[in-house]
């Protein structure tokens, strides 16, 4: 591997940003594939620096995300590098898609990609570490969907990484394959071809989060997943938080994709956490802000003139820090909502029912108060 080949991308007023290039560790045979890209962002600083490795999710066409991060990362002093998956963006071999190759009904080769991830992410971490300007004992970790489940492999293999964030992570790959709703064609195409669950279980054993769970995980170490997920099934989440010994979890109000319109602060929680682990803030920090979205409910509401009926509602804002109590709007049959609600059933940052009071105004104008109790849906 060397040192890799350097060259500088941009020189902007926080940071400069290189790309970084070299062969890697473990060749499939595909040359375009066997070049490890990597893009960096490095902090203007006179002292060695922390860095930090972010893995993109599957499929990814520009990374767009993963530089998103890395920018932010780096404007608080953190160095960071987007790291390309095998079969990905400038990987992809002539003829085919970003992803499509490393993900696919071929088990072997999807197994062996796994393991060119895993080699790819840890020489990039030994080639950084390598660095005058990077402080080597402060290393971090950021994986996202795909990239959170190669970050798994990397940390139960690699004890380097002092502080890993991971959005959508799972273990159980057997499982995975055959619930994920994105992955619903290639569990058609095994099928036809004879594989069960078990079987692909087997097939995937090695490159399987749940397989090395044992072997230990970061000490500071961040999941969050989605509470209606249907690419990352709940019990693939749940069942690596329990081999890894329940870490902090962090359970969302939506989706895999819904996740996305609240990117900003996730992005800003991704990085505190990170700062406050690797010595570049207070530990305080690492939990800030919360990651309680707005909520969509459905529920029974009540008032002396319309007696019960169904209600769909939405949370319009938070009157608290961690979003128990909040404003609400919403509608029921004639009838237009607004009040207040308070959880009465949550876990962690996720409320899971609420009870509200509020007017409701009929179509004729008419006011009346009204109680309600509601389900969050996501």
């Amino acid at each position: 591997m060397g040192e890799g080949r350097w060259v500088k991308l941009e020189h902007a007023p926080t940071y400069t940003r290189w790309l970084v290039r070299f062969d890697s560790p473990q060749p499939s045979g595909q040359p375009r594939n066997d070049r490890v890209w990597v893009e960096g962002y490095r902090p203007r600083s006179s002292e060695p620096v922390p860095v930090v490795l972010v893995l993109h999710s599957w499929r990814s066409r520009r990374g767009e995300t993963g530089r998103r991060l890395c920018r932010a990362l780096a404007q608080r002093g953190i160095a960071a590098f987007l790291v390309v998956l095998p079969y990905h963006l400038q990987r992809t071999p002539p003829g085919a898609k970003s992803g499509d190759l490393m993900i696919s009904s071929d088990l072997a080769r999807t197994r062996a990609a796994f393991m060119q991830a895993v080699a790819d992410v840890r020489a990039t971490a030994t080639l950084l570490q390598r660095q005058p300007w990077v402080d080597g004992q402060r290393l971090g970790l950021v994986g996202l969907s795909l990239g959170a489940i190669i970050g798994s492999l990397v940390v139960e293999r690699d004890q380097r990484f002092r502080a890993v964030v991971l959005l959508f992570a799972g273990g159980d790959l057997g499982t995975l394959l055959w619930k994920s709703v994105i992955l619903r064609p290639l569990r058609r195409r095994l099928q036809r071809e004879g594989f069960t669950r078990a079987a692909i279980r087997v097939a995937l054993r090695e490159v399987d989060p749940l397989t090395t769970a044992s072997a230990g995980r970061p000490r500071h170490l961040l999941m969050i997943n989605g509470k209606y997920d249907w690419v990352m099934p709940r019990e693939c989440v749940e069942a690596l938080w329990r081999a890894w010994g329940k870490p902090e979890l962090v359970w969302l109000n939506g989706g895999h994709y819904s996740a996305l319109l609240h990117q900003g602060r996730l992005r800003k929680r991704i990085v505190n956490y990170l700062a406050a682990h690797l010595g570049i803030a207070p530990l305080e920090a690492a939990t800030r802000p919360s990651l309680r979205f707005p909520a969509f409910k459905f529920g029974a509401l009540w008032s002396r003139r319309g007696g019960v009926r169904p209600a769909f509602t939405w949370e319009v804002g938070h009157l608290d820090r961690r979003g128990r109590w909040a404003v609400e709007t919403g509608l029921a049959p004639g009838r237009a909502l607004a009040g207040l609600s308070a959880d009465v059933l949550s876990v962690g940052d996720s409320g899971l029912a609420d009870v509200g009071v509020g007017l409701a105004v009929s179509l004729r104008g008419h006011a009346e108060p009204y109680l309600s109790l509601n389900v969050h849906l996501f």
